[in-house]
């Protein structure tokens, strides 16, 4: 089911149903902590709306949500200065694969967002599995990492489906 032919874009309230979808999908696969979905309702609305981030979807010639990147605006807790935050990217595992391309197409997607506001883009990963993966990709999108990410007082043994209904 490894569609080539997709395009990356601007995803808006029309794609709301789809980015949920994703982003808990996303999020059973993973999350740490528990998963509030109104919180998670709350961050893609407001970013389908364009009022304090952005999305962009990864979307096949026959209209499937194949993935999807979730985006923030913020300013440091130290300054005024904006960056952008990278808070999920995401391709559904029926997309995924070393020559499909939606994962580099979505981190493309946010470097130029990013560009687009002259911002730095602040990008992250959190899993407990597959980050060596992630990583890798990451490197290649946005070269050597500026220090590391820890979690202390988390149980690292659990299952990464609490997702609440």
């Amino acid at each position: 089911m490894n569609d080539k032919n997709f395009a990356v874009k601007v995803a808006n309230m029309s794609h709301l149903d789809q980015v949920m979808s994703l982003a808990m999908l996303s999020l059973k696969e993973t999350g740490i902590f528990e998963v509030n979905e109104q919180k998670v309702y709350k961050t893609v609305y407001s970013a389908l709306n364009k009022q304090s981030g952005i999305c962009g979807i990864a979307m096949g010639d026959d209209g499937s949500a194949q993935g999807f990147v979730l985006l923030d605006i913020s300013e440091t807790w130290y300054s005024t200065y904006n960056v952008l935050i990278e808070r999920e990217v995401f391709v559904h595992p029926d997309f995924r694969g070393s020559k499909g391309g939606r994962a580099r197409s979505l981190c493309e997607f946010a470097k130029k967002i990013a560009d687009s506001l002259s911002i730095p883009l602040y990008v992250g990963l959190e899993s407990k599995d597959k980050a060596e993966a992630k990583v890798r990709l990451y490197e290649r999108q946005f070269g050597k990492s500026t220090g590391s990410f820890f979690l202390y007082g988390a149980d690292h043994s659990k299952p990464n489906d609490a997702v609440e209904h």
